[in-house]
């Protein structure tokens, strides 16, 4: 037999139909016919308001749906509203008009009956963790939200401690298991922030993501080219990086541009007006990962634009596949660029720093923390691989006092390689529930945390969480909050040292003799000119000190002297070669320079006669009418790029020229990153002077 309906009339022409035993608040026997009903109501109250329905109507048809479901309607109705911020303002206002006023703060109680209040404060947590227990073991979901949705942020952070220290597994990961049976994404995300740690310690992790996954991306000075931000910037949502960076006090320098595609740069602490006091070093992750299969740069078929784009890409997705570990490779072609920027901004810090990255970013900033533990005090990681064992017991032994905060999304496969992350805790969110939201290509590049603010609705915000969820950077892939699934939701919290899924590392390792194809082959052939003329440049680089050009008519004489190493640089007849370049010729091609020689004697000893064309001799099994055309490749490989100088192509030499012209103020200023204003400026000027009337070079 049916069960009878409650009918609720919400607004003049909004009637909604709820399961009911005849009583105006629903019985758990209702739980499963109340899941589809309890959206259908927040989704047409939201559109309702949308369509004009006043802030007061919509308020209180708000709270008689509450009284009717005890669920949290009004959190439902803020995530349908979406980006509309100034609705969501109107209707919390609304909303809270209609609650009594504040009671007048209580006299100051005495010492005994202080410890008293606490004593009884404990035992409601113990005695509510007990019935969220009791809950779970009957999987009442609607329970669980009835118990734990009007609870502050500090209440669900004890609640958790408690059960997490009664029961030996975090509360998070148990409800988790409910959400298929009416548990909200907006409780599990509150849940997940709460696991965090305070208010602040939420606010901190959510600013160093949209560091990592967003502004470190930025090559222009003024974040305009920030990633995930919609174009132009200061359009949808008002999302604008420079004014998030002001909002929290901090400027940043100039980005830090090495070799084989390296990236850094460092934000500074506003003095007095910094929300927390030290510095941040952002390094920059895969701008966009290339697999063996997808197309190869070639500036003959693209735009500049989109050849330099490849090639970048290239780079990275060459550097994430290395042998020795992801990140590694770029970070030893590197190392000294890092250590002098990391010294100079400890220097301009008030105290150890923070350091964060997303995706093979999240590798290097692990690989630096292990570097130089002591100016280090917080590591942050989105969508990481870990690094070696050896590197991580390294950090511990330096600094044990530092543990790191690690956040991915699932199904994304980056972070599944590595040996191991730095000591902390990982934090699992999931995209969504539909097969589109968990495509792996969809996951890798969502900002987690803002994504789970914005689901909660201002209501549960801080005014500096808020500003992220209003400036920051967004999903690039966001489909409508609306749809069924599309929720972002914390899945799981645990310690690094039990991470689930770093397991895939030796499947990287496997995988290797595939990926040496063509994209990684176009990009070691049009990009070792240019690291190569890096290094050779560095040495001068270095001694063009911002000391000697302070002072009027500097900002001209570091042009003329920049422009004199550009000069000398494209005089070389031959460009040298070096161990760098050699490393990336065998992550490239996927061989040594001596197992090209090996096999170039073999092949020409079966051309002679001198050893048999089948068995082990030839590995490659060539047939012997091909041999000849596999020498000659191997030799112009060798002539190219294995001798003691590289022998281009007229057409590549000339675009790697163009390149060097175009960054040798930004290479300048790597070797020179200080934090003062003088060295920016004369680093401006010297860039508008090196790039005048050149176009960015493919």
């Amino acid at each position: 037999m049916p069960r009878p309906a409650l009918r609720l009339g919400l607004a003049a022409g909004l009637e909604v139909e709820l399961p009911a035993d005849g009583r105006r608040v629903l019985d758990e026997g209702s739980a499963l016919a109340l899941r589809g009903a309890y959206r259908a109501v927040a989704h047409e109250l939201a559109r309702a308001y949308r369509r004009g329905l006043s802030a007061g109507e919509t308020a209180r048809a708000i709270r008689e749906a509450e009284a009717a479901t005890r669920l949290p309607v009004l959190e439902a109705v803020l995530t349908f509203l979406g980006r509309a911020e100034g609705l969501k303002a109107g209707l919390l206002r609304a909303y809270r008009g209609e609650e009594p006023g504040p009671a007048p703060a209580p006299a100051q109680a005495s010492p005994a009956v202080q410890r008293k209040e606490k004593a009884g404060q404990g035992e409601a947590i113990f005695n509510l963790v007990a019935a969220v227990r009791r809950a779970l073991v009957s999987q009442h979901s609607f329970r669980i939200t009835e118990l734990l949705s009007p609870l502050s942020h500090e209440q669900l952070r004890a609640v958790a401690k408690e059960y997490e220290r009664r029961e030996g597994r975090p509360l998070l990961n148990e409800l988790h298991k409910l959400e298929w049976t009416g548990l909200s994404p907006q409780l599990l995300n509150r849940l997940g922030l709460a696991a965090l740690g305070s208010q602040e310690e939420v606010t901190l992790a959510a600013f160093a993501e949209q560091l990592a996954i967003s502004l470190a991306y930025a090559n222009q000075f003024d974040l305009s080219d920030a990633k995930g931000y919609p174009q132009p910037p200061g359009g949808q949502g008002n999302a604008n990086p420079a004014r998030l960076l002001a909002t929290f006090g901090y400027r940043a320098l100039p980005a830090v541009q090495g070799e084989w595609g390296f990236q850094m740069r460092v934000f500074l602490p506003l003095p007095g007006r910094a929300r927390f006091p030290f510095a941040f070093v952002a390094m920059r992750g895969t701008e966009g990962v290339n697999l063996p299969f997808m197309k190869a740069a070639d500036p003959k078929t693209m735009s500049a634009a989109q050849f330099a784009k490849e090639l970048e890409s290239d780079l990275d997705t060459l550097t994430d596949f290395a042998s020795e570990h992801t990140g590694y490779s770029q970070y030893e072609a590197n190392r000294d660029v890092i250590a002098k920027v990391i010294q100079e901004a400890r220097q301009a810090s008030p105290g150890p720093m923070a350091i964060c990255g997303h995706s093979l970013g999240g590798a290097l900033a692990q690989i630096a923390a292990a570097e130089h533990p002591q100016h280090f005090r917080h590591v942050f990681t989105f969508q990481s691989p870990g690094i070696r064992k050896a590197d991580v017991e390294k950090l511990r032994r330096a600094n044990p006092q530092l543990q790191a905060l690690h956040l991915r999304v699932s199904n994304d496969v980056v972070p599944m390689a590595g040996q191991q992350l730095v000591d902390g805790r990982v934090h699992t969110y999931r995209r969504g529930k539909s097969l589109q939201a968990l495509h792996p290509a969809k996951t890798h590049n969502m900002p987690a945390l803002a994504e789970a603010l914005e689901s909660l609705g201002p209501q549960h915000l801080t005014p500096d969480q808020q500003a992220i969820v209003r400036l920051g950077s967004q999903d690039p892939d966001e489909t409508s909050a609306a749809q069924d699934g599309v929720t972002p939701a914390a899945v799981s919290v645990h310690p690094s040292q039990k991470d689930p899924i770093l397991r895939g590392e030796a499947a990287k390792q496997d995988l290797l003799p595939l990926v040496s194809t063509a994209s990684f082959r176009a990009a070691y052939t049009y990009s070792v000119g240019y690291n190569a003329l890096v290094e050779w440049v560095q040495p001068r680089l270095r001694a063009l000190r911002p000391e000697k050009f302070k002072g009027p008519g500097g900002a001209e004489r570091l042009v003329i002297e920049l422009n004199l190493i550009l000069e000398e640089a494209n005089a070389l007849e031959q460009i040298p070669n070096t161990p760098q370049c050699l490393r990336h010729f065998e992550l490239a091609f996927g061989t040594t320079p001596e197992a090209v020689r090996r096999e170039i004697g073999t092949l020409e000893a079966i051309l002679g006669g001198r050893l048999p064309e089948r068995g082990p001799f030839n590995p490659h099994h060539v047939p012997k009418a091909l041999i000849p055309y596999r020498v000659a490749a191997l030799r112009d490989l060798e002539r190219k790029y294995l001798g003691g100088s590289l022998h281009l192509d007229k057409e590549v030499l000339n675009s790697n020229r163009a390149k060097l012209r175009f960054h040798i103020a930004d290479l300048w200023y790597a070797q020179h990153p200080r934090a003062d204003e003088a060295t920016v400026r004369l680093w401006q000027a010297a860039q508008k002077g090196t790039r005048a009337a050149q176009e960015p070079p493919g």
